[in-house]
């Protein structure tokens, strides 16, 4: 389990999570999403949690009138480059 994965288990009761390899001529990475769903409570401390170790927020779906959202993350593209 990657560290964001453990961190969305603390806020979210659902949690997707799927890794892409990303192939370029600059080098290859790999490519983290993360699909949560959770409490609108909950959601601005995960965005900065996520945030500060490199996932961005790429999507939020908004559920008023349950008070819920579900929020999509993505790593971002840390390049290995090849030799």
């Amino acid at each position: 389990m990657s560290k964001a994965s453990a961190i969305c288990e603390e806020f979210c009761d659902r949690l997707q999570s799927s890794t892409r390899n990303i192939a370029s001529r600059r080098g290859s990475y790999k490519i983290e999403k993360l699909k949560c769903a959770l409490d609108q409570k909950y959601f601005l401390e995960l965005f900065v949690r996520l945030r500060n170790i490199g996932y961005c927020c790429t999507q939020v779906d908004k559920h008023p009138e349950f008070d819920r959202c579900i929020a999509w993350f993505e790593s971002l593209p840390h390049v290995q480059h090849r030799k």
